[in-house]
């Protein structure tokens, strides 16, 4: 048999959406809630309002919403096509507001925008990662959401706190249909001095959410961008620098490899500290750097590393099998590897965490 459940879920913005499902007898009880972050920057919560029993088990795992609560419009629309048959917390969908505006809601994580601001304000932006890139776009948002010369700040990878920075804003256009759409126009990449050619990067869940990618000039290399926190670089000199490194840990562990990046970025002996899980200040040091392998196409390779070995002082013994890599730069490599008999095996990487295995 199965249960009969009536739920509520809350966006802590004003917004809410209420059905009903089946689950497995006894899944849910009267008053029961937990909580799910959602795409307005809060937590959440499912609110679970009455259950019944005895219904027929193939049921189990329908779900279906019949209203939406939308406060930006005050209205509450009871037209909604949306529904699941694997368990609350799939169901997703559309609503339709009383004025003509539509928009897609769902997984106690997306918001339904249908009132008649939803849409209006055409906004152009600028992210600024503080280290010479910055990219610019366009896009709508609800009356109200920006205003220009707002800004705010965002950690990215280059190791500063970047910034967006509202550049101007218009009322009155677009639709519900475009609400919360993004899409950037241009990226001006620092290393190269150049503005990166078929730029494209959007999304449609918000300014913070565009991710894309771009060319360089002549097409031959490419990168990807977004966020407010990925870094594009397309430059001649990206991926002509092939280096060496070690991390030690501090407590005898310590593992190597290799890795691609721009001219100058590592000179040999260069090191520096972080702290791991073995509760010591471990440190990178780079063995060794060579320069001039973008002309033999390494500049696709940019930012990648790749360990080749570890050693585990704890058994004494150099790992198998070793697996460790990553696109996005040293510091983010991250992997596994072996005992030498393969019967134990366990992860390390991100200059933090610590393989462990058996002598076994």
């Amino acid at each position: 048999m199965s249960d009969l459940y009536y739920f509520t879920y809350y966006y802590e913005n004003g917004d809410s959406y209420s059905g009903y499902g089946f689950s497995n007898t006894d899944e849910y009880y009267n008053g029961e809630y937990w909580y799910s972050y959602n795409e307005t920057g809060n937590y959440g919560y499912y609110y679970v309002t009455n259950v019944y029993s005895g219904f027929d088990d193939t049921l189990a795992g329908l779900v279906r919403v019949y209203n939406y609560y939308d406060s930006e419009s005050g209205e509450t629309s009871y037209a909604v096509d949306a529904y699941s048959y694997y368990g609350l917390g799939y169901e997703n969908g559309y609503v339709y507001g009383l004025t003509g505006g539509y928009d897609y809601f769902g997984y106690g994580y997306y918001e339904a925008d249908v009132a008649s601001t939803a849409g209006s304000q055409l906004f152009y932006f600028t992210y600024v990662y503080g280290n010479g890139d910055s990219y610019s776009g366009y896009g709508y948002d609800d009356t109200g959401t920006y205003y220009a010369g707002q800004y705010w700040y965002s950690y990215n990878e280059t190791g500063n706190y970047g910034y967006y920075y509202i550049d101007a804003v218009y009322d009155g256009y677009g639709s519900s249909y475009y609400d919360e759409y993004v899409s950037v126009y241009s990226y001006y990449d620092s290393e190269s001095g150049q503005y990166l050619s078929s730029t494209y990067a959007d999304s449609w869940s918000g300014l913070g959410s565009e991710y894309g990618y771009g060319y360089d000039s002549t097409y031959s290399s490419y990168d990807y961008f977004g966020y407010g926190y990925y870094e594009a670089d397309v430059a001649s000199t990206a991926g002509d620098q092939l280096f060496y490194f070690t991390y030690y840990y501090g407590n005898g562990d310590s593992y190597s490899g290799y890795g691609f990046d721009d001219t100058g970025t590592y000179y040999a002996g260069q090191y520096w500290y972080s702290y791991n899980e073995t509760g010591n200040y471990g440190y990178y040091y780079i063995d060794a750097v060579y320069d001039g392998y973008a002309e033999y196409g390494y500049s696709s390779y940019d930012e990648y590393v790749n360990v080749y070995n570890y050693y585990d002082s704890e058994s004494g013994q150099y790992l198998s099998s070793v697996y460790g890599e990553s696109w996005s730069g040293l510091g983010n490599e991250y992997g596994y590897g072996y005992n030498s008999s393969y019967t134990d095996s366990d992860d390390f990487g991100y200059g933090y965490y610590e393989a462990d295995v058996s002598n076994a």
